[in-house]
């Protein structure tokens, strides 16, 4: 169902118009992502439909891997005979494809199997060495990188970090990357009456890949994830005023159960 990138060049050479065939299917596989994205939003028996292992391959463990190959595969779009246009074209769409996957699979946080999900990213080998949720920490934390300095690095507390430096393109897009990241390794870590050991090895598993803050010895972890989603709540507020509302409000709730858990 889901494009897969390494088809590209095969279209591309293969195709007279091939060009016009990869940005058509690229369209078509963005458009797939955002309908799922919409059908799992408060939606447990889709979010249900997704999770149920019984599928083979399941589309929890398609879904990761369709994530991992969005974020690792760096297409040579000049090798293979894009313009410049549509290259760019390209690069937006594998940030979109990012952003509606990991919101895919916050969504699906929301289910009462959502266990069997956190188990997926547990049990699934990325890299041939890395579980898939110790590799989706370590990317999260590479994508702070791009604005750290600037928002977590600050000697402010957590809840006032503002966005005093204006982020640059590539600054606001790993911001937000790192958000949506984030906001799914916090479901992860999430406790509930059943499967609380899963949770606690989710959390050490996270933490254990998490700057430590040497300022707030015990709680550095927590604080690196605070700061950064304050800071993404922050970009969200000032880039679209009151439309932040949708999804600054959940992530609010979030910022609070992990007050909870220092």
């Amino acid at each position: 169902m889901l494009f897969r990138s390494d088809q590209v060049k095969n279209m591309n050479t293969s195709q007279g118009d091939g060009d016009t065939l990869i940005s058509t299917w690229f369209d078509v596989s963005t458009n797939i992502l955002r309908l799922l994205t919409s059908l799992t939003h408060d939606n447990e028996l889709a979010a249900n439909h997704i999770i149920d292992h019984r599928a083979q391959p399941s589309w929890t463990a398609e879904l990761l891997h369709f994530l991992h190959r969005t974020i690792t595969t760096q297409l040579n779009f000049h090798d293979i005979g894009m313009d410049k246009d549509l290259s760019e074209k390209m690069v937006h769409f594998y940030y979109d494809w990012t952003i509606f996957t990991l919101n895919i699979f916050t969504n699906l946080a929301e289910s009462s199997r959502f266990h069997e999900v956190r188990s997926v990213f547990m049990n699934t080998v990325i890299d041939g060495s890395r579980c898939a949720l110790l590799w989706l920490t370590d990317w999260a934390v590479t994508e702070t990188h791009a604005f750290r300095d600037q928002t977590i690095e600050s000697n402010e507390p957590a809840t006032e970090v503002s966005p005093d430096h204006r982020l640059d393109r590539r600054e606001g897009e790993s911001l937000v990357t790192a958000g949506n990241a984030f906001i799914l390794l916090t479901c992860m870590m999430r406790k509930t009456s059943k499967f609380r050991e899963d949770a606690d090895q989710a959390r050490n598993i996270i933490f254990g890949r998490l700057p430590m803050d040497v300022r707030l010895t015990g709680q550095g972890q927590i604080n690196f994830i605070i700061k950064t989603l304050t800071a993404f709540c922050n970009y969200y507020h000032y880039s679209i005023g009151d439309l932040s509302a949708a999804v600054i409000g959940p992530v609010k709730l979030l910022l609070s159960e992990l007050e909870e858990m220092k």
